[in-house]
């Protein structure tokens, strides 16, 4: 081994906390900029980073270069090479690797602060390029245009949760939903603007079905005009086989390539949109599947959950007896509301 692999070496074995192939980004809205010193002037390494309500205030030397670099479209290992040569350039002192030193305690300082995020794939450098200048010369895919901005979208909401750290992106978990099964209960229009808007969010598996069970592909059901809404469904819709419809919805709100994933016998999660019959209720506890009712519009308000993990929490079941104590005319409404749910 030659010594230039053997520096290179030791300095990722500096990491340790970080791996070398991922992609350092700052995370979504995160801003910085240069700040004025004790002499009230603007300093060359002193630059706030964060939030106008939070962020943290760096002074050093290669934060302004490091930040510009982290855009997730180089590794970390990339970025230690471009700080490195430039130290050298500018010439400083990087005989004792204090060029990766300061790299690795600005890393855990933008960690500790939770500015940043690693991902495990690059962002395309010319997408990103073309999205800060809207460079119109330098004409792309508009397909990749359009889905390189749509998950941009969701990594901006998905990347403050939670399980986002260093071993794991907003990417990562985004890329989970794919197999994650979901059953939407229901027939009416929130159910399908619900499976919509969750095929454009990246669950990919996803059914439809009615309160009895059955899907709603059979080739003899069409869209009825009390179906038709903003999100999902257009006056053009009605009279159209709606599982021709769906299967539109689902090619055009994909938020990732189509599969041919098979549907598992019990999904991971199902979400009813309207009443569901005590058989079928019974069933889904019974299969230990995680569930969500939306009840119907009552007044100008919806009722939304509980969730339902069987064996955890309450079943509903237990709610309804809560609900009938609380309300003696509780049961005969549900009753009703069922009846008019069989109805249309």
């Amino acid at each position: 081994m030659t010594n230039a692999e053997l520096g290179e070496l030791k300095k990722l074995e500096k990491l340790e906390l970080f791996d070398p192939k991922a992609f350092p980004k700052l995370r979504p809205g995160v801003k910085f900029f240069k700040i004025k010193d004790e002499k009230n002037q603007l300093s060359s390494s002193a630059i706030y980073v964060g939030f106008s309500h939070r962020g943290i205030e760096i002074k050093n030397e290669i934060a302004s270069q490091l930040l510009q670099l982290l855009d997730g479209s180089q590794s970390l290992e990339s970025i230690l090479r471009i700080v490195s040569v430039n130290a050298t350039s500018s010439g400083i002192d990087s005989g004792t690797d204090s060029d990766v030193n300061e790299v690795i305690n600005l890393l855990q300082v933008l960690n500790g602060a939770n500015l940043i995020e690693f991902r495990a794939t690059p962002l395309s450098a010319q997408l990103l390029r073309n999205k800060s200048t809207m460079d119109k010369g330098n004409l792309l895919a508009i397909n990749l245009v359009n889905s390189f901005n749509r998950m941009q979208a969701e990594e901006n909401l998905y990347g403050w949760h939670p399980a986002v750290n260093v071993e794991k992106s907003s990417q990562a978990l985004i890329g989970e939903r794919r197999n994650f099964s979901l059953v939407i209960c229901g027939r009416n229009r929130l159910a399908l603007s619900l499976f919509g808007v969750l095929q454009a969010s990246g669950f990919s598996m996803i059914k439809i079905i009615d309160r009895l069970g059955s899907t709603n592909n059979d080739s003899l059901v069409q869209i009825a005009p009390d179906e038709v809404c903003g999100l999902a469904i257009r006056g053009s819709d009605v009279g159209l086989k709606k599982t021709l419809v769906i299967a539109d919805i689902a090619r055009n709100s994909q938020l990732f390539p189509t599969e041919n994933l098979e549907f598992p016998l019990h999904p991971n999660f199902i979400i009813s949109t309207e009443s569901i019959p005590q058989e079928i209720m019974q069933q889904w506890m019974s299969e230990e599947i995680a569930h969500l009712v939306v009840s119907n519009l009552i007044e100008n308000k919806i009722i939304l959950g509980p969730i339902v993990l069987p064996g955890k929490t309450p079943c509903l079941n237990c709610l309804n007896l809560w609900r009938s104590e609380q309300f003696p005319h509780h049961s005969s409404f549900e009753f009703l509301s069922a009846l008019d749910s069989e109805e249309t």
